[in-house]
């Protein structure tokens, strides 16, 4: 047999052409889906005072995936049946012998490094697939529908007589803020077995969320001038996270509910910065 014969054979067993299979070959088969974003935002600011400045923002921003296209479930449902029952070619080899598992089903034999089709089908098609479909109508993985942000700044020269008598005290300022966020879906848990006892499917019902977060960054500064009152400048402290030591934070769940993706939270970062200025 021929390379040219083992194609069309091929191609008529799958039922379609030798063209469609050189179309495809080595290509990643994909479609895309909507996302639909809407909310509200709420921003109030107030100043005590001339030195002290208050501000907070509150949003409530919800994207769902929406119009999850259906051409990819089709395209599996379509071909399942056919692979599952494949066969592979028992035909002799141009140069003797036959293909390795010949006669034995192509589904479940091992294709080396690849593994068996079965596998790679279920880790890298059907559960991403069925987790795009579970999350049809509902908030995007990871988002967080409700923030709220605090902010303010202190000037030290409200102080007066301790500013009068630290004069560095005047040119000083603190501030920080507080950012809170709602809770996140990072996945869903697993449907009902299947007839063989294997979970294959996402339950839509049943959301697996994450913690709300919430971080502090704190900032001091002071200005000055420099070589005889010619440069003014600037030196600024600020603390981002001031409250986090480091770890890892889930945001992926397998269908049984346990972490498989994480991401690394850095510990609080200590930032100087000088600014010069004429």
């Amino acid at each position: 047999m021929t390379l040219s014969q083992a194609q069309e054979q091929a191609a008529k067993l799958i039922g379609q052409t030798t063209a469609y299979i050189a179309s495809v070959a080595g290509k990643t088969i994909s479609d895309a889906n909507d996302a639909v974003s809407r909310g509200w935002e709420l921003e109030l600011q107030f100043n005590p005072n001339r030195y002290w400045t208050l501000k907070t923002a509150g949003t409530n921003q919800e994207a769902i995936d929406s119009n999850i296209s259906v051409f990819m479930q089709r395209f599996v449902e379509e071909r399942l049946p056919f692979w599952t029952t494949v066969r592979i070619p028992t035909d002799p080899l141009p140069g003797g012998g036959q293909l390795v598992g010949a006669g034995g089903l192509w589904w479940t034999t091992s294709q080396g490094s690849n593994g068996q089709p079965v596998n790679y089908f279920t880790t890298n098609v059907a559960t991403p697939l069925g987790q795009a479909n579970a999350n049809s109508g509902k908030r995007k993985s990871q988002s967080r529908q409700y923030s709220l942000n605090l902010t303010t700044s202190f000037q030290l020269a409200v102080l007066g007589s301790l500013a009068d008598s630290h004069s560095w005290l005047k040119t000083s300022s603190i501030g920080g803020s507080y950012c809170w966020a709602s809770e996140a879906a990072i996945g869903y848990l697993g449907a009902a077995p299947e007839a063989d006892g294997i979970v294959r499917a996402l339950d839509k019902n049943k959301p697996v969320f994450d913690k709300p977060t919430a971080n502090i960054d704190l900032n001091l500064s002071y200005r000055t001038k420099l070589l005889r009152n010619k440069i003014g400048t600037g030196f600024q402290l600020n603390i981002r996270n001031a409250t986090e030591s480091g770890r890892l934070q889930g945001v992926g769940v397998n269908p049984n509910g346990k972490f498989y993706l994480y991401r690394i939270i850095d510990p609080r970062q200590f930032i100087f910065t000088t600014t010069f200025d004429r």
